[in-house]
């Protein structure tokens, strides 16, 4: 009996292990990969053809790439006149929060909640 609870507490153990490295790394390339091929090294415009082939940015009306700081991307989709604005992770493409006219629409919950997000700490635009 004894021997068979030191198997059990062992396989437990084994399970709450962390992911190796290169599980890690797998997991991140596709979760980048949902938006398309990241490049190292990767110039301006290579990331802004990236970023704004977004299926969700794709089909707003008229988006451009407006400002940066840190590892976000503001892509502004004429917020102006009651579009919308996304918050961009630039390395792995997800949008992290969405704001300006995609808050008027109610049923859009879960969204606007925080804009710009907190992590969005730069008061003037940056160039890459």
């Amino acid at each position: 009996m004894m021997p068979l609870i030191v198997i059990i507490i062992a396989l437990l153990l084994a399970s709450c292990t962390p992911q190796s490295e290169e599980k890690q790394e797998k997991f991140y390339e596709t979760e980048a990969n949902l938006t398309g091929t990241i490049k190292l090294n990767e110039t301006k415009e290579e990331l802004e053809e990236r970023l704004l082939s977004i299926q969700e940015i794709k089909d707003s009306p008229k988006c451009e790439i407006t400002s940066y700081c840190n590892n976000l991307v503001a892509i502004n989709c004429m917020a102006e006149f009651d579009g919308p604005l996304f918050y961009v992770e630039k390395t792995s493409g997800i949008i992290i929060e969405r704001c300006g006219g995609f808050c008027i629409d109610p049923l859009k919950t879960g969204y606007c909640k925080k804009c710009p997000p907190e992590n969005w700490t730069c008061n003037d635009k940056f160039e890459l």
